[in-house]
């Protein structure tokens, strides 16, 4: 027969069993209330979206905003080409200088060597066809182009005068200062004061120096081995040459 105090110990341990059973199922039901209670306060998945689609649009900007900002970036206003019946408007705003060259002749960008490259060179089609007309018999010359025109950032970056040493500060003192340079005469074009020369190389080539505001241009004309050996077409080319406003 079970005594009073085996009675009272079994029912303390029924008592504990039962605290713990409700201990653990508070805990489970809190717990369960906060899943729901998380699950019911997340925004509907479209809302997400198009929370996030508006974030991207106000960072980024309209499609439309966006093809305009890339269509700028791809088409740099720097060189800007026109034409009309018989020739081409080459306009380079950022180095300030424009000339008209024929239409059906060739131009290209950055040709020459690596010390000295020139912004643009033209090329006639006669040239093209044939690189040798008009060169002396036994020459092995060959005519790649009709002109090409060089920018120097400053009188001293000319590179004849950089290669050796010289510094000029004006034209006249590159002119005199380079044994390389030959002077011809003094001439205007479109207003422009400019100065014919004649430059040695491994051959001579007439060209046209002209100073503006610090700034050197120079159009060397490589098939013009004088200056009575310049096209018709050449000297529309020199004389269309203009200075940017």
């Amino acid at each position: 027969m079970a005594t009073q105090t085996d009675l009272n110990e079994t029912a303390r341990a029924k008592a504990t069993a039962r605290g713990v059973l409700l201990f653990f199922g508070g805990v489970l039901v809190g717990v369960l209330l906060i899943i729901t209670a998380y699950y019911l306060s997340l925004p509907e998945k479209s809302e997400v979206v198009a929370e996030t689609d508006n974030a991207i649009e106000e960072v980024a900007g309209s499609p439309t905003e966006i093809e305009n900002q890339a269509d700028q970036e791809a088409k740099p206003e720097e060189v800007q080409f026109s034409d009309d019946s018989t020739h081409t408007l080459y306009q380079n705003v950022g180095l300030g200088f424009s000339l008209k060259y024929p239409k059906d002749w060739q131009l290209k960008t950055g040709a020459g060597n690596n010390y000295d490259k020139s912004v643009i060179t033209l090329t006639s089609p006669e040239t093209l066809a044939n690189p040798n007309s008009g060169v002396p018999s036994g020459e092995s010359y060959l005519k790649l182009e009709e002109l090409s025109v060089y920018y120097y950032e400053t009188l001293g970056d000319e590179i004849g005068g950089k290669l050796n040493g010289r510094s000029a500060k004006t034209l006249d003192e590159l002119i005199e200062n380079d044994s390389t340079i030959t002077r011809l005469s003094d001439i205007t074009i479109n207003g422009l004061p400019a100065v014919e020369v004649l430059m040695a190389g491994h051959y001579s080539s007439y060209a046209v120096l002209i100073e503006n505001k610090g700034h050197l241009y120079k159009l060397y004309f490589t098939s013009a081995w004088e200056k009575k050996d310049l096209t018709a077409e050449q000297i529309q080319i020199r004389d269309s040459f203009q200075i940017l406003p």
